[in-house]
């Protein structure tokens, strides 16, 4: 069999398989107490959601970090979610990034490259099924359509990012993510299709975020008390997640 030999900070020394997107498995079996394994998996396609390539004739091909990106790995990597990179980038180009954007190696649990995926018509195609989690609890965040056409019930479509620097959608990404951690929900294919269906779904739970907030203080305002046993985020889940809509 043929494999790699490679040396990186995040990951340490290690063997990559040439035949690894080979493997049924994409990802260990989840760890059992005393150890922790997050409620949900967040699965993040890397390029144009977390970076963006760029090019300039004094530093030819590099990739800049988006916006926020700091601030939305601490919010959204482990111990809150397990937190996984599946990207179409190959090993070589996207470990060094890894290393960058996680340097301690705290909150990325996985990376999956471009071997990892399926090449399906000129796309490299994600395949959740094969990461060994219950898809009732995965997550995954992507720009491609083409790329998650085997699960489409697990995504959360958003706009492609192109390196545009006053870009704030990370941010509203952590708080979405946060909000579905919070809520305790049992399967979040419902919330990720329901904020899909919109252009761009972190907008979108801004607007209604907004108008939560909104109704929770005009209820505090009027006495409207909320019980000691019911937290506020659970009383107005239904219209952040589209069971009541909003005029907006």
């Amino acid at each position: 069999m043929n494999f790699l030999i490679i040396n990186l900070p995040h990951f340490g020394v290690f063997l990559i398989l040439l035949n690894f997107g080979k493997r049924e498995k994409l990802l260990p079996d989840p760890v059992k107490a005393p150890y922790h394994q997050p409620k949900y998996t967040v699965v993040l396609e890397l390029r144009n959601v977390l970076v963006s390539p760029q090019w300039d004739y004094r530093k030819g091909h590099y990739f800049v970090k988006r916006p926020a990106l700091d601030y939305f790995i601490d919010m959204i990597g482990y111990p809150n979610f397990e937190l996984v990179l599946y990207t179409s980038e190959n090993l070589m180009n996207a470990a060094p990034i890894v290393t960058q954007i996680d340097p301690q190696g705290q909150r990325i649990n996985h990376a999956l490259f471009r071997d990892c995926t399926k090449y399906v018509n000129g796309t490299h195609v994600k395949d959740l099924s094969r990461l060994n989690r219950d898809l009732k609890k995965v997550i995954y965040i992507d720009w491609e359509p083409a790329a998650f056409q085997l699960n489409p019930e697990n995504v959360l479509c958003v706009p492609k990012w192109n390196g545009d620097m006053n870009d704030t959608s990370l941010v509203d990404l952590a708080e979405l993510l946060k909000t579905i951690h919070l809520s305790d929900v049992e399967d979040v294919r419902p919330v990720l299709q329901f904020y899909s269906q919109f252009d761009n779904p972190t907008e979108e739970f801004r607007k209604r975020a907004k108008i939560v907030g909104q109704e929770n203080q005009q209820a505090t305002s009027t006495s409207q008390s909320i019980t000691s046993s019911e937290e506020p985020l659970k009383k107005y889940r239904g219209s952040l997640f589209g069971a009541r809509r909003h005029a907006v």
